[in-house]
């Protein structure tokens, strides 16, 4: 195959010769789309970058500076909010090992550029020497290294390959007249993000299975390394796998490649079709997929599984039914947080609810009415066993409105998030019906594509295909229901 080209992105920035094979500068997009252009090298546990963002000033507001996450440190050995328990032997398989990303070059508009670090480290702010008025646009970039822990975390060497998730600078959103400036919360999902487009060159010395967002549109072996190009547009972040002694099986569904990554599954063709599956069957009843490629990659992983845009975990722990059941969650998670966003710290219901109701249907709409109603029925069970057993410490489930950080406990933070949002969800599919309630998912999904949505967004679509929605979900969210059906 023919040869990248690689790209630096920003002209005062010098190419990094262990990376790059030619460097510059692309032309100006036409639009005001965000964009990321990134050109990587990981090598052992160091990953070197270079990055720029051309940032477009939608904000309606006059800017002063710009903030973006610095994810990584959440690995730190210091960090005050640590992505893992560093006692958690799952996670930290080998010992407890440290991370982070160090910011060596900063520049705006080619300029070099100081910055300043929260004291948590976790979130960098470029300010600039002028405001950056409405609808202007400027190109921020960076030259950084990420230390990459041992862990079977969404970031990090795991056991059998490399977790690439949450590790570049990734701007904060700008809402009500400031930067979202949300650290690594352990509960759920703390990474809230706006669509950009990304354009991608990694490099490697690992001979590997590579997986990652977006359509691979080039790749090469030159010199004992393995060079990828990959693009997505549209999309909210950028993750990457690498899979030791990795298989990929492929099926075509509409316009997208599942991509199925493994590397110890006895049942790799159940496990591809259980995704295309699940492709076929929200794309028909929510809406088309909306990328060229969808990589469902079996990785070691604390969790059940973790959703990015074109680019799923799904836990080598799992197995049989849960494994299955796991990559048609993380699917569903490409309309109802890939494509539909919203904000996973204030209203983690919205998504991660949505989508384990969403993830129930999928049986039935396949003609499996006994799982789906198996599914309910355990979420009942998990979640009145946790109610009681919570109330006996003294504990409360309260109001679903509560941020994910303000849980009583990490286990009343996921039955209320999963199971009694996923209760909440069902009460409207039983109050509107399956034909009334599909239709507000596709007016959800059509309203809200690539877009943030609000709560009240998404009641709004309830509201107008059943009147009287909003005050069911209301109704649960304030902690007045206490039985599916109510």
């Amino acid at each position: 195959m023919k040869k990248i080209k690689f790209i630096l992105f920003f002209a005062t920035l010098l190419c990094l010769t262990v990376m790059c094979v030619s460097c510059t500068k692309p032309a100006a997009p036409e639009d005001s789309t965000t964009r990321y252009d990134l050109c990587l090298s990981l090598d052992g546990n160091t990953l070197s970058a270079s990055q720029e963002v051309r940032f477009f000033n939608s904000t309606g507001s006059e800017l002063a500076e710009i903030k973006f996450h610095l994810y990584p440190n959440a690995y730190r050995e210091d960090a005050s909010f640590p992505a893992c328990d560093p006692e958690d032997s799952l996670c930290y398989y080998d010992g407890f090992d440290t991370g982070g990303i160090d910011i060596e070059k900063c520049f705006a508009d080619g300029t070099a550029s100081d910055y300043t670090l929260s004291e948590n480290m976790q979130i960098l702010s470029v300010p600039l020497d002028k405001p950056l008025g409405k609808g202007e646009e400027i190109y921020i970039g960076f030259q950084y290294t990420v230390t990459v822990p041992k862990t079977n975390s969404r970031f990090g060497i795991t056991e059998n390959g490399v977790n690439l998730a949450n590790f570049y600078p990734q701007l904060c959103v700008f809402e009500n007249g400031a930067f979202s400036e949300y650290p690594y919360y352990q509960n759920g999902d703390p990474f809230y993000s706006e669509c950009a487009d990304y354009f991608l060159e990694f490099s490697t010395t690992s001979d590997t299975a590579f997986a990652s967002t977006g359509e691979l549109t080039d790749s090469f072996v030159q010199d004992g390394k393995y060079y990828y190009q990959a693009e997505a547009r549209n999309v909210r972040d950028l993750a990457v796998c690498l899979i030791d002694n990795g298989t990929v099986i492929t099926q075509r569904v509409g316009a997208t490649d599942v991509n199925y990554v493994y590397f110890n599954d006895p049942s790799p063709e159940l496990s591809l079709q259980t995704a295309v599956e699940a492709v076929q069957t929200f794309g028909e009843y929510f809406g088309d997929y909306t990328l060229s490629d969808l990589n469902v990659v079996q990785t070691d992983f604390i969790h059940g599984g973790m959703e990015y845009p074109g680019l799923v975990y799904i836990s080598s722990f799992q197995k049989d039914a849960a494994y299955r059941y796991t990559i048609v969650h993380e699917i569903a998670h490409q309309w109802w947080y890939g494509a539909v966003g919203s904000d996973p710290v204030a209203n983690p219901w919205q998504d991660e609810g949505l989508t384990e109701f969403c993830t129930a249907l999928f049986y039935k709409l396949n003609g499996n009415a006994a799982a789906f109603d198996a599914v309910i029925s355990s979420a009942m069970n998990s979640y009145s066993s946790a109610r009681s057993e919570a109330e006996k410490q003294g504990l409360t489930f309260g109001s679903m409105r509560l941020k994910s950080y303000e849980f009583d406990s990490s286990d009343i933070y996921v039955v209320s998030t999963y199971d009694r949002g996923m209760l909440m969800f069902n009460s409207l599919y039983l109050a509107m019906g399956e034909k009334a309630f599909l239709a507000a998912l596709g007016d959800y999904f059509r309203s809200y594509n690539g877009k943030i949505a609000a709560p009240d967004d998404i009641k709004a679509c309830f509201e107008t295909g059943k009147p009287g929605a909003a005050t069911i979900i209301d109704n649960w969210l304030d902690d007045k229901v206490y039985a599916a059906g109510a």
